[in-house]
Parts: C-alpha cells; structure tokens; sequence
C-alpha cells in the first residue's frame, strides 16, 4: 500500500513543464454486461438481454463483432456499435420458448482490433426462480424506502424546530 505503480516524469525546458492531467483506464478486451446466470420463467420467450463496452473510452462510435452461441450451436451474430465514452450498448437475444431445465449460453464479443472477450451465463427456465436467483431484487426498493424516510423525517424535524424557534 502507498507504493507507486508507475511515475511520468517530463524534462522541464525553460519556464514551460508537462505533466499528465487526465489517465484513462483501458481493458485488454471489450466488456460483456450480463448476469452469469439467468433465469427465464416457464412458459415465457427467453429473451437474454445483455450489454457491450468497448475496452476503451472511445471518443466516436466504434465498430465489432459478437456471437451467440446455445448449447454450442450459433444463434445469432452480427455487427456491433460501441457507442461513445463508455456507454453501455444495448443488445438481446431472443431464444424462443424453451421447455424447463438448464442452458449454456455463451456470448461473445469483439473490438476492431480483434480482442475477444467470452462470457458464459448459466440460463434456468422454471416456473420459481432457482435458490440463489435474484435476491437483490428487493435491494432498490428498500434502499429507496429507507431513503425516503429518512428525508421526511429530516424535513419534519426541521420544520418543528422552525416553529419552536418562532415561538419564543
């Protein structure tokens, strides 16, 4: 802890000196946004959602590929846009109406610079969701309630305060 990784030094010619001001991170390969497992409920189309990155902050769209592949047969594949600074590209793949059990299902993507990322999900299709599954659903609701509690107890404490205040 509190070693450096790396230093840049820059020769100073006169009253002028360089230096850094902005780094950016960069990944060795684009970035796949999706759960490592998945679950569909019975009866429904499985329809994966899933996002791309690009491995670097790309100032204009840039351009890939990606490949989807269940139970190791392609399903679906085509041209990729990363779009800019980051921001997430949107994508799904729409399986069909699968009958119960467990599915491997594998994504991948990659850059203009051939770099490929791979990642394997997990899909479960049941009428409950698996053990496991989704427990932070509930996670954003309570977080938010908790939130929200606490600022209308702030702003009633404050506003009886106020009126304590004006009293005397």
């Amino acid at each position: 802890a509190g070693e450096i990784v790396w230093e840049m030094n820059f020769p100073k010619d006169g009253e002028v000196g360089f230096g850094v001001y902005s780094m950016d991170r960069v990944h060795f390969s684009p970035i796949i946004g999706v759960n490592s497992t998945y679950w569909i409920k019975s009866g429904e189309e499985a329809i994966v959602e899933w996002q791309a990155y690009n491995n670097f902050r790309n100032k204009y769209p840039l351009f890939g590929e990606y490949r989807v592949y269940f139970e190791g047969e392609l399903v679906d594949d085509g041209e990729m846009e990363f779009t800019r600074y980051w921001q997430p590209t949107n994508s799904e793949v729409n399986l069909g109406l699968l009958e119960d059990g467990f599915f491997n299902l594998t994504i991948q993507l990659e850059d203009d610079s051939n770099h490929i990322k791979t990642q394997f999900v997990n899909l479960t299709v049941s009428k409950y969701p698996p053990d496991g599954t989704n427990r932070n659903d509930g996670l954003v609701i309570l977080t938010t309630s908790s939130a929200l509690l606490f600022m209308i107890t702030f702003v009633f404490y404050s506003k009886k305060r106020k009126i304590r205040f004006r009293e005397k």
